[in-house]
């Protein structure tokens, strides 16, 4: 930032190697990438931490792909030199990296992974990672399970690689836990089979969901609750590392699935949702404390930096976001940065390694750059205190975030200790409802239902309450149905003859027009037939034209005079005059 080319280029660089998921069904990469340029710019810059170095960082795709991260991994390190390996977001990449990077000596942080299996460190042992393990949400739903006196929730997993882990943990944390928690079939569910899980769950009254999938999905479950005729307030469950703003995007995918699941609709539905995650951020009480590795600069004014960044991209107009930021994650990738600077002046300055003793390390030097990052290191950054203490994991306070109005609120914490507090100022709500139970009441009202905005309403006029599908369902065409709150197919009457009901959800019958007649029941008029006639609306039947008189035309309201030298009889018809023969 400070620096002039000569004297940037002057500098010793100090590669590090980093495949993050730009693609895939996680993009948290982008995110990361421009807070771990930004602040590798100004560590470079500043010269304090590694003076006559600059880390220099090399940005790859791995896809969010096991398959893809590794063997892309393996060959960049072939290729070249690199003193570390700062990457990934995706957990299935993580662990299979993971694996990986003992064999070949290269010390290794992800800027991300949340699963819960990463936590492991006698099967990771030198694995450590930024996010907050994802398994801690289980801690939160429980505490609002407890708040809200929750008797049963449900699971809904997308992808069975990435979710069913996830998933098992949530269900074994609460094995022995008096709140139900049962994990739907089928998983991953396709449209069709989506549209019946979530009919089983209107008919059971469901109303807390947790729901563990990519974007995508999410957005495909909550446009089923809104096909199947679920109200709105349902209480929507999740990991919190989604994206900010995703129940506002229209998806191509889902639109063509179900036209009106548009962004405005997934809102209006997802209102209430709750993401359970990592704070990120240290405590309020903290934003303005000094960061250790990026001089006059504090979480806040560094956040606030970064933020602008991410609008205009990073540096300017380049790896610009493909949509909104990550916010839960957007301090990683620093600090990352900053784990990275202080763990090689460590070993360069402190233990007096050269450089090139840190690209191909011995047995000896990689161990001791692993326990030096896992055991000793601790600063102050811009997501709070970091350390591991020799975990895989950094302890980190939970963050209970809400949509409320459409927007993203932290509404509560839960500290280090497992006690959760309230925001000053924020109440949890889904609606106006502040105490959501874990399913909805049945409505006990004579043809009642439940309407989209959560309350009870009778069934309108033309329609009636249907008990199987607890739904209110037009009266079929031809029949009508005048009063509310109408239960069962027998609230709607046939049109008497004379009248019709040509459109389903009639609340009433309309009388058949001169000229036409109806029976009982029947959806349309029909015209009188050439020969007949009817001069009175709403009639059951036509009237034969007398003698002497003739109708041409179907749909007559009255017959004409035969002319002089013609006649009409109940012989020859009276759908017109014959000519009088010969001699008559």
């Amino acid at each position: 930032l400070t620096l002039t080319q000569a004297e940037y280029d002057g500098l010793t660089p100090v590669p590090i190697l980093s495949p993050v998921p730009l693609s895939g069904g996680w993009i948290g990469g982008h995110t990361m990438r421009i807070a771990a340029e930004l602040a590798m710019d100004i560590i470079n810059s500043q010269q304090k931490i590694l003076p006559g170095y600059r880390l220099n960082t090399t940005w790859f795709d791995d896809e969010c792909n096991p398959d893809v991260g590794p063997p892309l991994m393996l060959r960049e390190w072939n290729r070249g030199d690199w003193a570390a390996l700062g990457a990934n977001g995706c957990s299935a990449v993580c662990r299979a990296t993971a694996l990986l990077t003992p064999s070949i000596r290269i010390p290794h942080i992800s800027y991300g992974c949340a699963a819960g299996f990463l936590a492991d460190s006698v099967a990771y042992p030198n694995f450590a990672r930024m996010m907050t393990d994802e398994s801690s949400m289980a801690d939160v739903f429980q505490s609002l399970g407890r708040t809200y006196s929750w008797t049963r929730m449900v699971i809904i997993t997308g992808s069975a690689a990435r979710f069913d882990g996830p998933a098992k943990a949530v269900q074994d944390f609460f094995a022995n836990d008096p709140i139900e928690v049962e994990w739907l079939v089928p998983r991953n569910p396709a449209w069709d089979e989506l549209i019946d899980l979530m009919t089983r769950n209107k008919l059971l009254y469901q109303r807390v969901f947790i729901v563990l999938g990519y974007e995508p999905f999410y957005r495909r479950v909550v446009c089923a609750s809104y096909k199947v005729g679920m109200p709105q307030g349902s209480v929507w469950l999740s990991v919190g590392w989604h994206k900010n703003g995703w129940w506002t995007e229209d998806d191509a995918g889902v639109l063509a699935i179900e036209p009106a699941c548009n962004g405005e609709l997934i809102t209006e539905y997802y209102n209430g949702g709750i993401g359970a995650a990592g704070l990120g951020a240290p405590l309020e009480s903290d934003q303005d404390k000094p960061l250790d590795c990026m001089e006059g600069y504090t979480p806040r004014t560094f956040r606030a930096l970064l933020e602008q960044h991410f609008v205009d991209g990073y540096p300017l107009g380049r790896n610009v976001l493909p949509g909104a930021p990550y916010t839960g994650i957007m301090a990683y990738g620093a600090d990352g940065i900053c784990m990275w600077a202080f763990t090689f002046r460590y070993m360069i300055f402190n233990q007096s390694h050269s450089l090139s003793e840190l690209f191909r390390p011995t047995e000896a030097v990689y161990n001791k750059t692993v326990e030096y990052h896992k055991r000793t290191l601790s600063f102050f950054g811009v997501s709070g205190d970091v350390g591991w203490r020799g975990a895989n994991n950094l302890p980190g306070i939970l963050a209970v975030n809400q949509i409320q109005g459409g927007q993203r609120k932290l509404v509560k914490m839960i500290d280090l200790q497992g006690q959760m507090h309230d925001i000053p100022g924020e109440i949890m709500k889904w609606g106006n409802d502040t105490n959501p139970q874990s399913s909805w009441a049945p409505c006990v009202g004579q043809g009642e239902y439940r309407a989209a905005d959560g309350s009870c309403q009778k069934c309108r006029r033309g329609s009636y309450y249907y008990s199987l599908t607890d739904e209110c369902l037009d009266c079929d065409i031809g029949k009508y149905n005048p009063m509310e709150g109408g239960v069962g197919p027998t609230s709607c009457s046939e049109c008497a003859g004379g009248k019709y009901s040509n459109t389903a959800g009639s609340s009433e019958c309309f009388l058949c027009a001169a000229g036409n007649y109806s029976t009982n029941g029947q959806p349309t008029c029909q015209a009188c037939p050439e020969g007949q006639y009817q001069p009175a609306a709403g009639s059951r039947n036509c009237l034969e034209c007398a003698d002497g008189n003739y109708s041409s035309t179907p749909g007559s309201s009255e017959c004409l005079v035969c002319a002089a030298g013609h006649y009409s009889n109940g012989e020859v018809g009276h759908a017109s005059c014959k000519a009088c023969p010969v001699g008559q």
